[in-house]
């Protein structure tokens, strides 16, 4: 993913910079990406309770 590219080697100083790196980066995603990232955990969750 290019995002965590970005990220990989940041060195953020403070708090807040890494807060306005986040920031920029999840400007970026675009709701397929969110979906596609939080799916699985979704998934789990939900063949976990039918199993219940």
């Amino acid at each position: 993913m290019a995002q965590e590219a970005k990220l990989q080697w940041e060195n953020c100083k403070t708090l807040t910079q890494l807060q306005h790196q986040l920031t920029d980066v999840f400007k970026e995603i675009t709701p397929e990406m969110f979906a596609s990232v939080t799916f699985y955990d979704f998934l789990l969750e939900t063949l976990f309770i039918a199993a219940s």
